[in-house]
């Protein structure tokens, strides 16, 4: 027994000495991404913006039970690639699905929303937090909106 702890403990040294080494050595491709920020966070002006079309959508009126769909067009204005690290929703009903690849400057994409209205009712607002690369890193886009309870025959 002692003899396997012994053999156990030195395999365990050897293997974690190991990882500084190893994630060390991993480099990420820079070539897939155009951000000019220095290591200290200094960005020489050359920064990513992130332009809604329109940041607080009226979906109108809906009745209880429906599902809507809206996209939020954005465009990157700034001088380096726009990243969405995260989207999230201020609750289970609405779904966000947002690029997950780099926006390059002067392109443009969509964060697409879906609201479940089931369960709801009367004047409704939803948020989806949206976080990024840019600065300010993170931004809020909404919809709105009232949902009809019909009655059932």
């Amino acid at each position: 027994m002692k003899y396997f702890l012994l053999v156990l403990g030195a395999f365990g040294i050897l293997f974690f000495s190991q990882c500084d080494f190893i994630f060390k050595n991993k480099k990420m491709n820079t070539g897939t991404i155009n951000n000019n920020a220095t290591p200290g966070g200094n960005a020489n002006g050359e920064m990513p913006e992130m332009k809604f079309d329109e940041e607080d959508h009226d979906f109108g009126n809906i009745e209880q039970g429906e599902k809507i769909d809206f996209s939020f067009k954005f465009t990157n204005t700034g001088k380096a690639d726009l990243i969405i690290n995260n989207c999230t929703a201020s609750c289970g009903c609405t779904i966000p699905n947002w690029p997950r690849q780099p926006i390059r400057a002067g392109e443009s994409s969509y964060i697409e929303v879906q609201f479940d209205s089931n369960g709801k009712q009367n004047e409704i607002t939803k948020e989806v937090t949206v976080s990024t690369n840019c600065d300010p890193a993170v931004r809020k886009i909404k919809f709105h909106g009232f949902v009809k309870v019909v009655p059932k025959p």
